[in-house]
């Protein structure tokens, strides 16, 4: 999905589809794209015993990026 969306917005602009790929995840305070597993990983802890305590609030696998 985030390569569709790159492309649309490099389309629009009338950009280079890398160049614009690569400035969207400079844009991310930890420099990259995260991996999938890494959201997987979130998500197994929250479903795991260690979360147990956890009732509610908001787990962000961001890299840093807010968008609120």
């Amino acid at each position: 999905m985030t390569a569709r969306l790159d492309g649309a917005l490099a389309a629009l602009a009338g950009r280079d589809f890398t160049e614009v790929h690569a400035e969207r995840a400079r844009a991310i305070p930890l420099g990259r794209r995260a991996e999938p597993e890494e959201a997987a990983q979130a998500a197994l802890w929250l479903a795991g015993p260690a979360a147990g305590y956890v009732t509610g609030g908001r787990v962000n696998v961001s890299g840093g990026l807010e968008i609120d």
